[in-house]
């Protein structure tokens, strides 16, 4: 879990040139919700297609295999 999200912090900037600080825009167009958008942001493109989400808070599995506690 530390490790994709220390990943995610080297790899964003690269791969939407800059920090949400400096190209906000691109971070803005890349996001599905964006909660400074008071229309929700590239969310409100989702509004007529189903979805369907899975969301298993397995603690014990984090605790183990992430070292997460």
């Amino acid at each position: 879990m530390l490790w994709e999200a220390e990943l995610m912090t080297n790899v964003f900037p690269k791969k939407l040139d800059g920090t949400p600080e400096t190209n906000l825009k691109s971070y803005t167009n890349s996001s599905v919700f964006s909660q400074t958008d008071s229309t929700g942001g590239n969310a409100k493109f989702l509004l007529k297609i189903s979805t369907l989400f899975f969301h298993e808070p397995d603690i014990d599995w984090w605790i183990k295999e992430r070292g997460a506690t």
